[in-house]
């Protein structure tokens, strides 16, 4: 059973990167939202499968139109499972090296490092912080938000009583995108590796009124 759901996998990818055709009765890319709905389902903790299998898989079916600037199965779920919620932080890694070395054990673990890989590094000495107030709270008492021109979606800073905050784009499938990185960073056990968890409290905590969301849309955050 692992073997076929790792071709069906292997199979999607280069789909949707072109490098397979879509026939023309292909039910998922044919049928409205069926292959966003199944590109979600690939990203849930119960669903994933060991990296070496899809890797060793993807290398043992590489045929020469696969080299279409002969991709990596690294560089395709770059490409196909990058949300425009942390849409700086794909640009980044790709940008820099996609293939740059660091270990998976499966595709969710594999998308999360495109998230955090940029500043993994400022999280080492982590430590518990005091809960912040929310956007109205820190306005008052005279705080700025700016859209920082980061390279990397968790790359919030506060200085000098300025918060830059990298803008987010929000659509349907942000939140489960979201909670899926959430929920196998809660796996870990690892507070110091809670990258995404960190993001998503602290935003929980700026946010407690719908007059913060909307100071927040109308600064592009």
């Amino acid at each position: 059973m692992m073997l076929v759901d790792g071709c069906f996998i292997i199979e999607l990818l280069r789909k949707q990167v072109h490098l397979s055709p879509v026939e023309d009765d292909d039910a998922i890319f044919r049928t409205p939202r069926m292959l966003s709905a199944i590109t979600n389902d690939l990203l849930l903790v119960e669903n994933q499968l060991p990296w070496r299998v899809l890797d060793c898989l993807f290398e043992v079916t590489r045929v020469d139109a696969d080299d279409h600037g002969n991709p990596s199965l690294r560089e395709l779920a770059c490409h196909v499972f990058q949300n425009p919620a942390f849409q700086q932080s794909f640009e980044s890694i790709s940008s820099l090296n996609c293939e740059k070395e660091f270990e998976s054990s499966h595709l969710l673990e594999t998308v999360r490092n495109f998230v955090v890989q940029p500043w993994v590094e400022d999280w080492e000495d982590m430590e518990y912080r005091t809960p912040i107030p929310s956007v109205s709270e820190l306005l008052e008492i005279g705080v700025k938000f700016v859209a920082a021109s980061s390279n990397g979606q968790l790359h919030i800073t506060f200085r000098n009583g300025v918060m830059e905050i990298p803008p987010i784009i929000i659509r349907e499938d942000t939140e489960s995108f979201i909670r899926n990185l959430i929920a196998y960073e809660q796996c870990l056990q690892k507070p110091e590796q809670c990258q995404v968890t960190s993001y998503a409290i602290l935003f929980s905590q700026l946010i407690e009124s719908v007059q913060d969301v909307d100071f927040l849309i109308q600064r592009k955050l």
